[in-house]
């Protein structure tokens, strides 16, 4: 799958669960098209990286990204500020950003089978 067209600018979820997807893009150029944007599924792939564009999907609430290949998130997660539902589990994550306590509506982190040893210093208790 090279590109996904998005007809509307009201999408408020995409699901990409088992694509075989390797390497995820956000253009800037399709992000005002995707403000609307709530819940993005990118479980189930491939992913051993990310671009730091997907934190300009302001308006995301639940991102899913377990069962990947991720090693470390880029900067830029605590742009997202209404995120409440992070799913990093089963990933080969060795440490996260220091800036994840910065989520304040962070209500789940599912962080488990990766390879972390601790969490950030500043991190709310479970």
């Amino acid at each position: 799958m090279e590109t996904i067209q998005i007809s509307s600018a009201a999408t408020c979820m995409i699901q990409l669960t088992r694509q075989s997807i390797t390497h995820f893009r956000v253009l800037r150029l399709s992000l005002a098209q995707l403000q609307s944007l709530r819940i993005l599924r990118l479980n189930n792939n491939c992913l051993t990286q990310l671009s730091p564009s997907i934190f300009d999907l302001s308006g995301l609430e639940e991102l899913d990204l377990s069962y990947n290949q991720l090693r470390r998130l880029p900067p830029g997660i605590s742009r997202l500020k209404r995120l409440d539902n992070l799913k990093l589990h089963h990933n080969q994550l060795e440490h996260l950003p220091q800036e994840l306590a910065h989520l304040a509506d962070l209500y789940t982190l599912d962080v488990s089978s990766n390879r972390l040893s601790s969490l950030p210093a500043d991190m709310p208790p479970p």
